[in-house]
């Protein structure tokens, strides 16, 4: 097995025990050994600016030249949010749009062109900004990390409004602030039960707790 197929079994692996300690994130591998996920994060995330959705699903790429390279991010479904947009959200794009609309030379051919627009996933499919995909990337930084901070940006536990790909949510974000993070749950939040053992038998008839008056209690 070589150094990529190796990472890949190691970061199934990690992925599983993510799952264990968190109700937040669940994920389906694709092939063997994975190289694809589809990730569905159930925390509170906004997906327009005036509503909340409570399931987020990404599509999580590791390619060839993975852990060299950072693994490939999209959201799946809407989100707004500063550093998640869909090219079709982004200004420069929308720009070529309409000049391509305009230049359209009859009726015939503009409705053909916003069909094919309309049809094109990639132009939908929301990219992710966040620097430990890009400058920060290291083949240290696993994907469980990844998943965690991709949850945290959509809970507004994570977001940079200095430099948005999506602007409209960037206003939004620094008007709200005081609503933020909009979900305040942890991650991990299985994680702190992990190590607590349950009785299977309790032996309550000998146990006998009295508090009166915030006096000690009496075992």
């Amino acid at each position: 097995m070589g150094i990529h197929e190796d990472r890949l079994v190691q970061e199934l692996a990690r992925m599983e025990r993510l799952r264990q300690q968190s109700s937040v994130i669940d994920f389906v591998p694709k092939n063997d050994p994975p190289d694809e996920y589809l990730v569905t994060f159930s925390c509170l995330g906004m997906i327009d600016r005036d509503r909340t959705g409570d399931r987020h699903v990404a599509q999580i790429y590791l390619p060839a030249k993975f852990p060299r390279q950072p693994p490939k991010v999209s959201f799946l479904t809407p989100s707004f949010h500063p550093n998640i947009a869909a090219l079709i959200q982004m200004g420069p794009v929308q720009a070529r749009i309409h000049s391509m609309l305009e230049k359209a030379p009859d009726e015939e051919a503009r409705k053909k062109l916003e069909q094919e627009i309309f049809n094109n996933e990639e132009l939908f499919t929301a990219r992710v900004c966040l620097d430990t995909l890009d400058h920060n990337w290291t083949p240290a930084i696993t994907l469980d990390l990844i998943c965690v901070e991709l949850a945290e940006m959509i809970q507004y536990k994570r977001y940079n409004p200095a430099d948005p790909l999506n602007q409209e949510a960037a206003v939004w974000a620094v008007l709200n602030r005081d609503r933020l993070p909009v979900d305040k749950r942890s991650i991990l939040d299985l994680k702190a039960l992990a190590g607590i053992r349950i009785l299977s038998e309790a032996p309550l008839d000998h146990v006998d707790i009295r508090i009166l008056d915030g006096a000690e209690p009496h075992v």
